[in-house]
């Protein structure tokens, strides 16, 4: 899975023309997953949570080619996170249109501002994240065997000896294999971080 785009400045120059197909694909692919766990953990359904994301990339496009989006009043995630709350709100609304008639929130259950915020930041964080395994695994930096010891050990949380006899090395080398992925890992993920 090649970036096609290294930053967001060239996301956003790139979204400014409807024909660049390669460009919305690039977008779709880095904010869908984040937008479509978003609104699943705030209880929509899968067919809602789709609609909503689809509803967000949509009025995002259409805002920013309007030219709405102002870089120095905010982040990109952060507009995209209002897009996509205000989307979530409205599907809540549709979902149970009696809470309206009752005086209550479409977001019941949903504290504040800060719980939303780092609802949305977990999914980033987890998009980023998994970004950075898939570039690191298709590297050739790394051998599958280290990568192997990483996961088993970090992600799946095998126990660093069953997973030395498992692979044939020797606990130590598993522990070294854990700390030079998670080094490479903490290297992709702060550029994606200013990438994206």
């Amino acid at each position: 899975m090649a970036t096609l785009l290294t930053t967001n400045s060239e996301l956003l120059a790139g979204l400014a023309d409807p024909a660049n197909a390669a460009i919305w694909e690039e977008f779709d692919r880095r904010y869908r997953p984040v937008l479509l766990a978003f609104a699943r953990r705030l209880g929509l359904a899968v067919d809602d949570a789709a609609d909503v994301v689809q509803e967000t990339l949509a009025a995002f496009v259409v805002e920013y080619r309007a030219g709405r989006y102002e870089r120095d009043r905010g982040r990109l995630r952060s507009w995209l996170f209002a897009i996509a709350r205000a989307r979530v709100a409205a599907a809540k609304r549709r979902a149970d249109p009696r809470r309206k008639w009752r005086g209550e929130s479409a977001l019941e259950g949903v504290a504040d501002e800060a719980t939303w915020s780092e609802l949305f930041e977990a999914q980033w964080r987890a998009a980023l994240l998994k970004a950075a395994l898939a570039e690191l695994t298709e590297s050739t930096r790394t051998d599958e065997r280290t990568l192997a010891a990483f996961r088993r050990t970090t992600l799946e949380r095998e126990a660093p000896s069953v997973v030395a006899a498992a692979l044939g090395m020797t606990v130590n080398a598993v522990y070294l294999a854990r700390h030079h992925v998670l080094a490479q890992l903490k290297e992709i993920v702060a550029r994606l971080e200013q990438e994206w």
